[in-house]
């Protein structure tokens, strides 16, 4: 149960990021060489290029973030995490407005300080952002 509630722990600082609103927060919980498919986009390799797409995210005026691990399990030294989210924003009676809501599935390894970072992010539902 320590290694699930590791891994909650760990993408619960992916909502924190989110509600900051600042790319550099959600970019630091990724390796260097991240890997991330988001529905319809191209695979975007590198936080070079995963940048733009938090930038997109962020100027749709989402602003909140619930993940909910479902299933965690180790291979070959990584973990492999599967569960659902939600991205809102705030409406213009200030209630939360759901954006997006899907399944998800991350690989984590740890870095030499050992954090936990994603390594490969791929996620359902989620628009595309380059329609916005």
């Amino acid at each position: 149960m320590a290694l699930f509630d590791d891994i909650q722990c760990a993408i619960n600082q992916m909502a924190t990021a989110i509600e900051t609103g600042r790319v550099d927060e959600v970019l630091k919980l990724y390796t260097l060489d991240a890997c991330l498919l988001a529905g319809n986009e191209s695979i975007l390799v590198g936080l070079e290029n995963i940048r733009p797409y938090i930038e997109r995210l962020f100027a749709l005026g989402i602003n909140q973030a619930t993940f909910k691990t479902v299933h965690v399990e180790t291979l070959n030294g990584a973990v492999l995490e599967n569960g659902s989210y939600s991205m809102s924003k705030a409406s213009k009676d200030g209630a939360p407005q759901c954006l997006a809501s899907g399944s998800y599935i991350l690989v984590w390894t740890r870095d030499m300080n050992g954090q936990w970072r994603i390594h490969r992010d791929a996620f359902s539902v989620l628009p595309n952002l380059n329609e916005s």
